[in-house]
């Protein structure tokens, strides 16, 4: 040991480290400071709080397609938004202790899969009296989360997709009815007379579960998969009591991205339905779309509470425990050209079809779709030079389509580090491939603009 410490060299490495120990320790600092900041970055440009709205009595007693309208641009950036009604808002004065429903076809949820990526198997159950036998089964001690889980939402969020394959849960979901009273005024949600329900009823039509109400009652891990609506319509989904209802939703703009991951992921069945997202079947982790690049937004539903999702979201989510929800579709003017280009899944057969030729024209409002490019350039931090341009909307999962010329270069530093940032460590080819798509360049274009690509470059090293 002695003859270690008398060794010149070693003491030469001693005093060198003695004498560059501040700077040693304040790189090392600066490091872990970059990364720990670097990973928070990555978090909170992938994991955002859904927005929530808190209308007065007088928006409940208005029209609720006007109060929709009137949040239309933000529920269009995030796809998905709480309501809070005022506290003295009641849509059933009698209470909830006599639910004499029963359930035709409760479904018992398996789920398979690794990796952050699963898939679930549905098995039909006998019928099943939600007040006699459901709730007793699903208040019961093995069917609850932890009391830990119960105080932390994150934790509870982890509990759910570590026990995601184990222990089936069963979902008591499509049944017809409504727990709104018949002399509410306020927001009826089995008439929301929107235009919708309107041009249905004109023309002699209804469709259950789109047009009318239909309830579900959940419990602990009991799911709804990753999916849009029918005809890409709006949906309404209000919690009656029980346990809170956990959401995941991605925005439209961010659509293309989500359903790009999964035909990747799944090429034969997208070979064989290229509408196979509308089965209802798919789960994926917050951690595979943070992987991904991915934005989404997370939300937490609580008894006495709205959740509306914006036509053409991804949305998916789980149960806290037993409770009731009440759910419908519904639409306004700007769904109109949206529901023109929803996709319907031809392998099944009771899939809803909606005929648009009902929607005349001039129940269409066109200045929308233009708003929501906006709204979706200013999320990319870059727009164009304001002229009398029109939007190309052939699909709300396109980027805008942007002239390269009238890029201004701060702004597309703006979007190429926001991008940036939102990526894992990844191939530079890749990346290259990746902000030519979200900027909606032709393939190859980006290499020719000799600041930018430095700029890439540049980024990408850090």
């Amino acid at each position: 040991m002695n003859k270690t410490v008398s060794d010149p060299l070693f003491q030469i490495l001693v005093r060198v480290v003695e004498q560059n120990s501040a700077r040693i320790l304040l790189f090392l600092l600066i490091k872990s400071v970059r990364l720990d900041c670097r990973k928070n970055i990555f978090l909170m440009a992938h994991i955002k709080e859904a927005p929530v709205f808190y209308p007065t009595r007088k928006d409940m007693l208005g029209p609720f397609e006007k109060y929709i309208e009137k949040i239309e641009s933000e529920l269009a950036q995030h796809g998905i938004a709480r309501i809070v009604p005022p506290r003295s808002w009641q849509p059933k004065l009698s209470g909830y202790k006599s639910l004499q429903f029963v359930s035709e076809q409760p479904i018992k949820q398996h789920v398979v899969g690794s990796k952050g990526f699963f898939r679930t198997v549905l098995v039909e159950c006998k019928p099943t009296s939600i007040q006699k036998e459901f709730r007793l089964r699903a208040r019961a001690a093995e069917n609850q989360p932890s009391q830990a889980a119960l105080k932390d939402t994150s934790l509870l969020e982890r509990e759910f997709w570590k026990n995601v394959t184990t222990s089936p849960p069963v979902y008591c979901a499509d049944i017809p009815g409504t727990l709104f009273d018949k002399n509410l005024r306020e927001w009826q949600m089995s008439d929301l007379n929107t235009i919708l329900t309107r041009t249905l009823k004109k023309n002699g039509s209804n469709i259950p579960g789109v047009s009318s109400a239909y309830l579900y009652f959940g419990m602990w891990r009991s799911l709804f998969a990753w999916h849009t609506e029918d005809a890409d319509l709006y949906s309404l989904n209000y919690l009656h009591f029980g346990a809170p209802k956990f959401w995941y939703s991605i925005a439209p703009c961010h659509r293309k991205r989500f359903e790009t991951l999964l035909h990747g992921r799944f090429p034969e069945l997208y070979s064989s339905c290229p509408e196979f997202l509308r089965h209802k079947e798919f789960l994926v982790s917050p951690t595979i779309l943070q992987q991904n690049g991915i934005p989404f937004y997370r939300s937490m539903q609580y008894p006495g509470e709205f959740v509306v999702t914006y036509p053409g979201s991804y949305h998916s989510g789980f149960n806290c425990g037993f409770n009731c929800a009440e759910s419908t579709n519904f639409a306004t003017r700007a769904w109109i050209p949206i529901g023109r280009r929803a996709n319907v899944c031809k392998c099944v057969d009771d899939s809803v079809r909606i005929d648009m030729s009902l929607f005349k024209f001039g129940d269409r409002k066109v200045p929308q779709c233009s708003r929501e490019c906006k709204i979706r350039s200013r999320n990319m931090n870059y727009t164009t030079k304001k002229s009398s341009q029109k939007y190309s909307c052939q699909k709300y999962s396109t980027k805008i389509c942007v002239s390269t010329s009238k890029l201004k270069k701060s702004i597309l530093k703006g979007a190429l580090e926001r991008v940036t940032c939102s990526r894992k460590r990844i191939r530079f080819s890749k990346l290259i491939a990746l902000l030519e798509q979200d900027l909606s360049l032709t393939p190859g274009s980006l290499k020719n603009m000799k600041h930018e690509f430095k700029l890439v470059k540049d980024l990408y090293k850090c």
